[in-house]
């Protein structure tokens, strides 16, 4: 009789883990939650003191243009990884990042071994059609030959954005991302 409670409760409680994966996913990574800011140079504050993240490369889309980005990026299917650019005007068109581009061990490999980008695809890009601003609301214009794209915003949950914070760990430390610009696209 206990041994039939016991296993009772045992397939009760993995059905509710089973069931309840999502949600509880969603709880311990803080997934949705917001910071509370007045302004874009607090949120730069609390974005580097919460998550020692470096926001001298964190720009912010156009107010008016918010809309058309979500759009744009949706369309694109971008998890928080929109990809490399390169000469201001290409995507990198590779399959293996595509296929999962919220994987960012797929584009910091690709940075790690094909630095040069030899023989990669590319497609045309809209992304930097956009207009950006930094924390001071001055114009900032996305610049360099390579420019890995980030979308950012602390609604992704702390284990994307741990993975953002290996990502830029990256530039300080590997000598193959030194040849590249990285921005950080603040949809908050």
């Amino acid at each position: 009789m206990k041994t039939k409670k016991l296993l009772l409760v045992l397939v009760a409680t993995l059905l509710i883990l089973f069931y309840s994966c999502k949600p509880t996913y969603k709880t311990i990574n803080k997934v949705n939650k917001t910071i509370e800011y007045n302004s874009k140079e607090e949120y730069c504050v609390k974005i580097k003191d919460k998550y020692n993240i470096e926001t001298s490369n964190l720009v912010f889309i156009d107010s008016v243009q918010k809309n058309n980005f979500m759009n744009y990026i949706v369309n694109e299917k971008v998890a928080y990884l929109y990809g490399i650019v390169v000469n201001s005007k290409d995507k990198i068109d590779n399959n293996f990042i595509e296929e999962n581009n919220s994987c960012y061990s797929r584009v910091t490999n690709l940075v790690k071994n094909n630095p040069e980008l030899i023989g990669e695809k590319f497609s045309p890009t809209k992304i930097l059609n956009f207009d950006y601003t930094n924390s001071n609301k001055e114009p900032v214009k996305l610049e360099g030959n390579k420019m890995l794209l980030i979308i950012f915003s602390t609604k992704l949950g702390t284990s994307i954005i741990n993975d953002i914070k290996k990502i830029t760990d990256e530039f300080k430390i590997n000598e193959n991302f030194k040849t590249y610009n990285y921005y950080l696209i603040s949809i908050d």
